[in-house]
């Protein structure tokens, strides 16, 4: 499963004269066709919805920091966390906690 915005979606399925799903199309078939979407658009928004939050991912987060650790064989690229100081040594860049939060480099 994946989330998307099907707000934003919406214009763009619609053909138009002046858009590319339209060229080509008289206006008759321009008018079945969004009728289909319409249809279809009406299925979407019946659909039941997720109660989810976008994550912010370790390697985003302005709380950690790039770092290595000694595993005795040489040092290994790594995340440190300033929250969990102790506890946030290892941290890979796909981790993600409640208190992230995205930095500017966005």
């Amino acid at each position: 499963m994946r989330m998307i915005d099907a707000d934003k979606i919406q214009k763009a399925i619609y053909a138009e004269e002046d858009n590319l799903t339209g060229s080509g199309m008289c206006e008759v078939e321009m008018e079945i066709y969004n009728d289909g979407i319409d249809a279809q658009w009406e299925k979407i928004e019946k659909a039941p919805t997720i109660d989810a939050v976008e994550v912010v991912r370790c390697r985003d987060c302005i709380h950690c920091a790039d770092d290595y650790v000694d595993t005795g064989f040489g040092a290994m690229p790594t995340f440190t966390c300033d929250i969990f100081e102790g506890y946030g040594v290892g941290i890979k860049p796909d981790h993600y906690c409640s208190y992230g939060e995205r930095g500017d480099a966005e």
